[in-house]
């Protein structure tokens, strides 16, 4: 059954892509199928004069001007076969992509970050993406389909002004062809059905052998089992696939190559008969053959384009209430606000809750506050929910329970743009730019990727001078991912550079995510000593599963298992003999210090 809410919806979003070339389309797809039948038309009836004038013994010559018009014709159709396919595979997928994928990019806008970190709702995002891209050729196809529909309804009358039973041939083959049709799309969507699962597992098995995810395939030994298990499941959708051509393409072909010249055969028949009782003239035989050829062998071209108008129905159902629950922002109640009312509490958090699922809680019942000016060592291991207490902490998650305010204002209902004003913000999942040195640490601040001295300031800040010596220009591409020119950085370098781009962008309010967990222990804690430099009176949290760094703060912050479980001096926490000094001896015999001092100290 046709979803026909969602069919003209879809229409109008794809007409909407590209108003003026969808026009166009429409108009050159009925002028060439009016001038292809017209054609006939006009080649049949100079057969009837050339077969006149030869009864009559009359001159050829006055049938010059109709071979003319039809050498006329002849070319005008080809020029509008070549503008449709022009259209069809250039002018309008060329705009209508870009727009539809702007559309996407502004939806992504609206949803919440946290559901990012759901493989489950990618996997679903990926899908309504897919699916919202193929808007921009549906147009296009429901114009051929309308165009069928009008090349048939022509066919037919033409055919009907000559005998009635031409049309009837026509409907008597085409009615069966859609009962074959309602097989062949339910096959098709139960085909679709079965595969997509088996699919997503074949690609994510052919990712194995790319990227990263190479190394640890080659390191563990487990091309082999890869490779079988991937050849497995393509065997199985080699064999899904086959079965449903076996059900769907080779009987309809045969069935609409048959029928063609049946229903052809039948109609001739029918052709000499009137001839011979002088109701045509043998000219009508070429018309009838071609009109009645074209409308049934074009029949599965339409039975396609019917059949993928009832699978766009269901697909367009799942994308536009995807695209509908997510299209309406959030409600901010600070989006009028131009920017925080400074206090001397810049973060106050109060009994926080945050799940992922049901099952999982990250945060739990947790309480802190930060002073202006203040320096935070937020600890913990792997887990501990650090990085989960930060994104609340942005606006980016929703708690369950409790309240996360900055400046007074709770971060979740205050606009994006106001807390970009007011906290910068580097996370331990950092991008790394394929494009040049000047673009990956200049992002940070665009208005100021122009200024060398403010971004050279920040490189040395980040001690990334090595890369720039490197490269020897801000200009120079990093990465090989698009430039197979560009330089090559380690792990540890491009960590550097997302410490640049966070100075260039330094607010009232700093958070470091793991900014060094690619780098040595002892290159940790001294980019930590020069992020202590420069966050001097700002209010910053740094955040690592590592501790050396811990004693240049303020204040330590111990988490584990969603909760602070110790708080305070590195001294004081020595002496507690609890969580921080298992971790803290633990580790410090990673860093080149002398913490014998340290310890008498904490004693």
């Amino acid at each position: 059954m046709l979803n026909m809410k969602y069919l003209l919806r879809g229409a109008k979003i794809s007409f909407g892509f590209n108003p003026p070339g969808n026009i166009m389309y429409f108009f050159i797809s009925i002028v060439q199928t009016t001038l292809s039948v017209y054609i006939t038309v006009i080649l049949g009836n100079t057969i009837n004069e050339i077969q006149d004038k030869i009864g009559g013994n009359s001159s050829l010559s006055e049938i010059i001007f109709p071979i003319i018009l039809l050498g006329i014709f002849s070319v005008l159709l080809w020029i509008l076969v070549e503008l449709r396919w022009r259209f069809s595979d250039d002018i309008l997928p060329l705009k209508s992509r870009v727009r539809a994928q702007t559309k996407i990019i502004d939806l992504s806008r609206n949803i919440p970050v946290r559901e990012f970190d759901r493989e489950d709702f990618n996997t679903e995002y990926s899908k309504f993406a897919d699916g919202y891209n193929e808007l921009c050729s549906f147009l296009p196809s429901l114009t051929s389909l309308i165009n069928m529909t009008y090349r048939l309804i022509l066919s037919s009358v033409i055919l009907f002004q000559m005998h009635f039973s031409f049309p009837v041939i026509i409907l008597i083959f085409l009615v069966i062809g859609f009962a074959l049709n309602i097989n062949y799309a339910n096959t098709l969507n139960d085909l679709w059905a079965k595969t997509q699962k088996i699919s997503r597992k074949s690609d994510y098995l052919a990712k194995q052998f790319s990227g990263k995810n190479n190394r640890d395939t080659r390191l563990l030994h487990l091309k082999d089992k890869f490779v079988n298990d991937w050849l497995e499941i393509n065997k199985t959708l080699t064999g899904l696939n086959a079965e449903g051509r076996k059900k769907t393409d080779r009987p309809f072909a045969i069935y609409i190559s048959f029928c063609e010249q049946i229903a052809g055969l039948i109609a001739i028949v029918i052709c000499l008969f009137l001839i011979e009782n002088g109701a045509l003239q043998i000219g009508a035989i070429y018309i009838v053959w071609n009109l009645i050829s074209g409308a049934v062998g074009n029949a599965q071209n339409f039975q396609r384009a019917v059949t993928n108008l009832i699978l766009n129905g269901k697909k367009f159902k799942t994308i536009f209430n995807f695209y509908d629950k997510y299209s309406v922002s959030p409600k901010i109640k600070n989006q009028g606000t131009s920017n925080f009312i400074k206090s001397d509490i810049p973060i106050e958090i109060k009994n926080l809750t945050y799940k992922y699922g049901e099952d999982i809680t990250a945060v739990n019942d947790l309480s802190l506050s930060i002073n202006k000016g203040e320096s935070i060592a937020l600890i913990g291991e792997n887990g501990s929910g650090k990085s989960t207490l930060i994104r609340c902490i942005l606006g980016l998650y929703k708690p369950e329970s409790g309240s996360v305010k900055i400046y007074g204002s709770e971060s979740y209902e205050t606009d994006e743009k106001i807390i970009r004003q007011n906290i910068s913000v580097t996370f331990q999942d950092y991008c790394s730019y394929p494009f040049t040195l000047r673009e990956n640490v200049g992002f940070g601040d665009i208005d100021d990727i122009a200024d060398d001295d403010k971004i050279l300031s920040a490189i040395k800040f980040a001690n990334a001078d090595e890369i720039l010596s490197k490269s020897g220009t801000l200009d120079a591409v990093l990465g090989r991912q698009l430039n197979p020119d560009g330089f090559e950085l380690s792990g540890g370098q491009w960590q550097r550079l997302a410490l640049a781009r966070a100075y260039m962008n330094m607010r009232d309010i700093a958070i470091f995510d793991e900014p060094s967990a690619a780098l040595d222990p002892i290159a940790e804690l001294k980019q930590f000593e020069t992020l202590k430099s420069a966050l001097k009176d700002k209010t910053s949290i740094l955040i690592s599963h590592r501790i050396g760094f811990a004693r240049l703060a303020d204040k330590i912050v111990v988490m584990d298992k969603g909760r602070i479980v110790e708080q305070g001096t590195h001294e004081y926490l020595l002496s507690l003999d609890g969580k921080y000094a298992e971790m803290f001896n633990a580790q410090k015999k990673w860093y080149d210090l002398d913490y014998s001092e340290t310890e008498k100290e904490g004693a």
